[in-house]
């Protein structure tokens, strides 16, 4: 689709209480077909205190404003709602062995997610040209969102690590086309 976009960041960790972080942040962008969003997000995680494995709960919220939901927008190839407000709890299990040569991690999400976007005429007055004729793309609503993610590493030396990962979710902010998505891949990580 062609479409680049320029953005502005600010962003806050703030670690306390020994197992507790706070992360806050915000962003506004521009792209190149004239639309604009507002980002803004917050997360909470609590480090629970077992000794093995890891364990970590997190609370994350996501606001999002586009400018413009149209249907150039839609037909841009990104999800482009005039409103997105998202609440998501993560749960995170991990944790190393054979002396720290192997590790995992898996993370288990589930939440809700609201949006509004392409508001159309009435269906008595229908307009094929401003709006798609798939309902679907002319919602707005709440949706229940839930997600998975598998990681798999591999300490092969103190300056090599491989890394394999796995997960599918249908939070809209996954990927830029929204909703549904599969992601995989594997990473070899070299350091001198």
């Amino acid at each position: 689709n062609r479409i680049a976009l320029s953005a502005v960041d600010g962003r806050l960790d703030y670690r306390f209480a020994q197992r507790w972080r706070l992360r806050a942040g915000g962003q506004h962008a521009w792209f190149t077909d004239d639309n604009q969003r507002n980002v803004a997000t917050v997360s909470l995680s609590l480090q629970v205190p077992v000794s093995r494995p890891r364990f970590s709960l997190t609370y994350g919220a996501r606001y999002l404003a586009y400018q413009d939901d149209e249907r150039e927008q839609l037909a841009s190839g990104y999800f482009a709602p005039t409103r997105f407000f998202s609440n998501l709890i993560t749960a995170s299990v991990g944790d190393s062995f054979a002396r720290r040569r192997f590790y995992y991690q898996v993370d288990l999400t589930g939440g809700v997610q609201k949006f509004r976007r392409l508001l159309c005429p009435p269906p008595s007055d229908p307009d094929p040209i401003a709006c798609p004729t798939q309902p679907e793309a002319l919602s707005s609503g709440n949706d229940t969102v839930f997600g998975y993610e598998l990681l798999g590493g591999w300490n092969a030396h103190r300056n090599l690590v491989f890394e394999t990962f796995y997960g599918k979710s249908d939070y809209a902010q996954q990927v830029v086309s929204g909703f549904e998505s599969h992601h995989y891949g594997a990473l070899l990580k070299f350091s001198f």
